[in-house]
């Protein structure tokens, strides 16, 4: 609803710049408005972005590899332990 009514707000802003100033005044104004308010809105996120300290990794991709593979093993277990029915 807020794309909608900017676009609405642009389209009459745009009507109006065009009768008192004319064609390429009206897009050079709007064209000039947009591209200020997006490079602001660049630039409040960059300096929003706050950069954290590298940090080593806790744990090594051999943990990984044995808790998979014990979740594993134990999921195997369970299944192959259920008497399996047929209807």
């Amino acid at each position: 609803m807020l794309a909608v009514g900017l676009g609405f707000l642009t389209a009459a802003a745009f009507i109006a710049l065009t009768v008192s100033a004319g064609v390429i005044t009206a897009c050079v104004v709007l064209g000039t408005a947009y591209a200020g308010g997006g490079l602001i809105l660049a630039a409040f996120a960059a300096a929003s972005h706050k950069h954290r300290p590298a940090t080593q990794p806790t744990h090594t991709a051999a943990a990984d590899w044995t808790g998979l593979a014990a979740a594993f093993a134990q999921g195997y277990g369970a299944g192959s332990s259920v008497k399996h029915r047929r209807h």
